[in-house]
């Protein structure tokens, strides 16, 4: 998914690090079991120590649509 930051200024402001405007989503969901190993081996790959600067967070997910096969 593509999407635009919105108060990059503040950002920058707030926490001293400059952030770009436009970003990329990736969303994966896998079960709550994997859900540390899974997010190490993103941040490992794609995280803030690489040349992506990737942040990786977990939310919980109650129902979906759309995922049919």
């Amino acid at each position: 998914m593509n999407g635009r930051r919105r108060n990059s200024e503040r950002i920058q402001q707030l926490f001293g690090i400059s952030v770009q405007d436009e970003q990329d989503f990736v969303m994966i969901i896998v079960p709550k079991v994997r859900k540390t190993e899974v997010m190490s081996a993103i941040s490992a790959a794609c995280g803030t120590q690489t040349g992506a600067h990737g942040v990786v967070i977990s939310l919980p997910i109650d129902d979906a649509l759309g995922l049919e096969g």
